[in-house]
């Protein structure tokens, strides 16, 4: 939810203070999740608050574009309305809350009945 992809990229590693990322750009793009996709990626959804930066807005839709450039066989992606990157998380235990509500479809959608053990 409100995920960043792309380390060493505007917004993250190269505006944050450096003892979070350090200076190896090779190690930002080592830790960005974009670089390490693969056709068998699991289902996923992706989640961003209209309220989050610009940049963040943007690597959440162009994620969902490499996803499924990439082959993934299931990528869903949302806007949350009137959030922001925190406050997408700190209200997702509110009832009735739209990216709760999206989680639980996504995952009842993507999970097989296993029956009981």
């Amino acid at each position: 939810m409100s995920a960043f992809y792309w380390v060493e990229r505007t917004g993250v590693a190269p505006d944050r203070d450096k003892s979070v990322w350090g200076t190896d750009k090779t190690v930002w793009a080592d830790a960005s999740p974009a670089h390490h996709l693969r056709k068998d990626t699991p289902p996923m959804l992706v989640l961003y608050a209209d309220g989050d930066e610009e940049w963040r807005r943007q690597q959440n839709t162009e994620m969902v574009q490499v996803l499924k450039g990439a082959g993934a066989a299931r990528v869903d992606i949302a806007q949350i309305a009137g959030r922001t990157h925190n406050t997408i998380w700190s209200k997702v235990a509110e009832p009735n809350d739209e990216a709760a509500e999206r989680i639980i479809q996504f995952v009842r959608a993507n999970t097989t009945n296993r029956g009981s053990r």
